[in-house]
């Protein structure tokens, strides 16, 4: 008996058809196929997607019902039907014709261990396709964005790379003209380029005057601009310190300064009518204007904002490399001068000391003339009035020979002097070139002198192997051996009992000498060694030095010899002089 409150249950064929009803009434598509691949079932939404009622889907073969997709589940078909599980994709077209995703999902029906049909549930995902095709094109997009801003920097720091390199070459020269050329080669080789410019403040700063203008790859003559000019881009850039970067068109080239226009023999952007883009910066450093940087191009809009960048980064590289010339132009300028000014104290000391030295000899020689002249006329007269008498002619006679003697000394003082001032410019035509053994010449020199070191009490030492040959002037090399022997014994040994010079020569190799000669004597100081080698220059002028000797011996080594010749000295601690020479002297 049925108790109060109970619930009725629906019996099992009630519960049957609530199951079909649900199932009829679901979006996703259901059916159940058998083994012949009969449809037995099918729900609405499944009818509804072949565009057939359930009636006509029940009984129909699975090829007619798929048509085309039919060959393509077919692999899936023969699995489901061996007992496997199969879950997989497809695009279907429907009847209306769009296309549809689908999640396709085969069930085997197993009863007993045997395939008795199979399940199969579609479901429609083609909002989630849309929506991971939607999302996978963003990624592609973002992927695409990325590899371009990647390009972009890698492209950034290349650039940012050569401008470096760019900047250390502009800035390494040191002439105007040189930095000028480099700017033209490195703006080309970035940018576009017709016409390039490079215009400086003149000293007046009044006007703009070219230090460089390119046409075409060819150098060009350019008019002055002048500062004051109201309407030339180039004043304008320089006058408000700002970049002009602007495009041209046909009917306003001819807007520019007239006085650009009245010039002749120039190229300006008013006589042209090919040009369509101009791009110009000021020249600055330390706020300070040397100039403007001007690039001209025949393509309208040539320049945007990368160029800009780049252009004004060679600018600021240019200032800094124009700059440096000018400082470099002005440091030489006051060398120059500087140079100029020490040749006249050093030709002041030279006139000076010359005179000085010259005064003696000659002094010696008038006074000793004057003295003869009165007493011949002494002598003239007391022959005259036959008042002269054996004595009084035989102190003349000796007196005569006394001065005879004084005039010659002091007149070949004089010569010497004389010849050693004519010496500091060497006659290369008298020096005779031959081929000669090194070892064998300096003992020919040293032969002519050593007597006269032993006397001094000094020693005089040859250290040069057998076999050193040179072809060049043997000569002049004496000479130039002969002046430092002589420079030790009148300065190096001038408060040194027993002085010692040793000359020692060694073949570096096949093309080179070297040639040391040491003294023991008392060495110079950092001054004297920085100007031995200046004509003039000498701490003795007026006691047996001209200042000539080791300025000569300079001359004849790095002229005649090709060589170089280098002084090394401490106070007290001696000095040297290392000759650098080539075995073969350059050619005459």
């Amino acid at each position: 008996m049925k108790k109060s409150g109970d619930k009725a249950h629906p019996a099992p064929i009630e519960n049957a058809a609530i199951a079909l009803k649900v199932i009829d009434h679901l979006s996703a598509m259901t059916g159940y196929w058998n083994t012949d691949l009969i449809c037995q079932f099918s729900n609405s939404a499944y009818s509804h997607w072949f565009g057939k009622s359930k009636e006509q889907m029940r009984g129909i073969y699975m090829r007619d019902a798929l048509g085309p997709i039919f060959e393509k589940n077919l692999a899936n078909i023969q699995a489901v039907l061996r007992g496997e599980l199969q879950i997989f994709e497809r695009e279907v077209v429907i009847p209306d014709g769009s296309i549809r995703h689908s999640l396709m999902t085969y069930t085997p029906d197993i009863v007993d261990g045997k395939v008795c049909g199979f399940f199969v549930h579609v479901a429609d995902v083609t909002p989630l396709k849309k929506v991971e095709f939607e999302l996978a094109a963003a990624k592609e997009a973002a992927a695409v964005v990325a590899e371009q801003e990647l390009t972009t920097l890698k492209q950034t720091n290349a650039t940012l790379e050569r401008l470096g390199a760019i900047g250390q070459d502009i800035t390494a020269h040191l002439e105007t003209s040189v930095v000028c050329r480099s700017l033209y080669r490195h703006v080309a080789g970035l940018l576009e380029t017709s016409s390039f410019s490079v215009l400086l403040v003149d000293d007046s700063s009044l006007s703009l005057h070219p230090a460089l203008h390119m046409e075409s790859g060819k150098e060009r003559e350019h008019n002055n601009i002048e500062l004051s000019d109201p309407i030339h881009p180039y004043s304008i850039c320089v006058r408000e310190l700002r970049d002009i970067c602007m495009d041209i068109l046909p009917d306003h080239v001819s807007d520019f300064s007239q006085a650009a226009n009245t010039c002749t023999n120039s190229t300006t952007l008013a006589d042209r009518d090919d040009v369509h883009s101009l791009l110009c910066a000021p020249l600055r450093v330390a706020e300070r204007t040397i100039g403007v940087m001007a690039l001209q191009a025949q393509r309208a809009q040539a320049y945007g904002e990368r160029e800009r960048l780049i252009f004004k980064t060679l600018c600021a590289y240019g200032a800094i490399a124009l700059e440096n010339a000018f400082a470099y132009q002005r440091l030489q300028n006051a060398q120059e001068q500087l140079v100029a000014q020490e040749k006249l104290a050093a030709l002041g000391s030279l006139v000076a000391g010359v005179a000085h030295e010259l005064n003696t000899p000659i002094g010696n020689s008038v006074l000793t003339a004057s003295t003869l002249s009165e007493k011949t006329a002494v002598m003239a007269e007391q022959l005259k009035n036959q008042s002269l008498r054996r004595s009084d002619l035989e102190i003349f006679i000796k007196q005569v020979q006394q001065a005879s003697n004084l005039l010659v000394h002091s007149l070949d003082s004089a010569a010497d002097l004389v010849m050693s001032f004519k010496q500091i410019a060497v006659d290369r035509t008298t020096a005779q070139r031959r081929e000669f053994d090194l070892r064998k010449t300096c003992h020919e020199l040293c032969a002519t002198i050593v007597n006269q070191i032993n006397a001094r009490q000094h020693q005089l030492i040859l250290d040069i192997p057998d076999g050193i040959l040179l072809d060049g002037y043997p000569g002049p090399l004496g000479q130039v051996i002969m002046n430092l022997i002589n420079n030790a014994l009148l300065h190096g040994f001038e408060h040194v009992s027993s002085g010692k010079i040793i000359i020692s020569a060694i073949a570096i190799n096949k093309d080179k000498v070297q040639i040391r000669l040491e003294d023991n004597g008392c060495g110079m100081n950092e001054h004297v060694l920085g100007h031995i080698f200046d004509p003039f220059f000498t701490t003795k002028m007026g006691r047996g030095g001209t200042g000539l000797g080791l300025s000569i011996s300079y001359n004849i080594v790095t002229s005649i010899l090709g060589g170089k010749i280098k002084a090394y000295s401490q106070p007290g601690m001696g000095s040297s002089f290392t000759l650098d020479l080539p075995r073969h002297a350059p050619l005459q």
